[in-house]
């Protein structure tokens, strides 16, 4: 299907969404684009991992709330954006952010609601909602906390200051960082370490780390840990990975 504000591609076991809006070009997520993403994510197929993208000026600069006026009714959009990002923080394959420009306000918090972040030594990230009286509302004040505290959060948000590539990286907020010529490679390097890999592998890790950030106890992260080993054990992808690996 064709798309007025992205670009999907599928390549193997990797799905890529390319945020890349006609009008204006900073990759606003507007209520078209922001129902387009919902309209992918409804319909996509079934892969080991998903990458959102954007271009090199801009990952995302935010939510469109520049459509909204002080009469109209925004809590049904912030809502929806809530939804769309915790749907991309659930999914069962990896979602990774790749960022190579401007990831602020909503394109941060969509960059937060996926399981990595990689980005270019030219990328710049930042919750700035405060910087306009406003505050983040599609979940990343809470992700954010997730990565690197809640105190440390607050500073952030209530700043509003944007921060360079290598700061987020030194905080733990993105995972890898690559020199911007080198960043289409680097990227594919990256993702060559666990995209081809069993998928049942994948899903169950994702599962785990789902269970970590749920704040999920010793115990019953443990009882998961033994499911998810057992069943893994029995799949036949799985054993023949044994198998190699025992030279048979």
């Amino acid at each position: 299907m064709q798309y007025d504000n992205l670009t999907v591609q599928q390549k193997q076991n990797l799905l890529t969404i390319t945020i890349q809006t006609a009008s204006p070009k900073e990759n606003y997520l507007d209520k078209a684009t922001t129902a387009e993403l919902a309209h992918v994510l409804e319909h996509m197929p079934d892969v080991h991992a998903v990458m959102f993208r954007g271009t090199r000026k801009a990952f995302s600069l935010g939510a469109a709330i520049n459509q909204f006026s002080a009469g109209d009714s925004i809590r049904k959009f912030v809502e929806r954006g809530q939804q769309l990002f915790q749907k991309i923080h659930t999914l069962p394959c990896i979602t990774i952010a790749a960022v190579e420009g401007y990831a602020l306000g909503g394109g941060f918090e969509l960059a937060l609601a996926c399981d990595m972040i990689v980005a270019s030594d030219r990328a710049r990230f930042g919750l700035v909602e405060s910087n306009i009286g406003v505050m983040p509302g599609w979940g990343g004040f809470f992700r954010l906390a997730k990565r690197i505290g809640a105190h440390r959060s607050l500073e952030w948000v209530l700043s509003g200051a944007i921060m360079q590539a290598e700061q987020a990286l030194s905080l733990g907020i993105i995972q890898q960082m690559f020199p911007r010529k080198e960043f289409d490679s680097s990227l594919d390097a990256f993702l060559a370490s666990f995209i081809h890999k069993p998928k049942v592998t994948i899903h169950a890790i994702k599962k785990a780390f789902l269970a970590l950030g749920e704040g999920t106890g010793a115990e019953e992260y443990s009882k998961l840990e033994a499911r998810l080993f057992a069943r893994l054990w029995q799949n036949q992808d799985v054993q023949d990975m044994l198998k190699k690996f025992r030279g048979q």
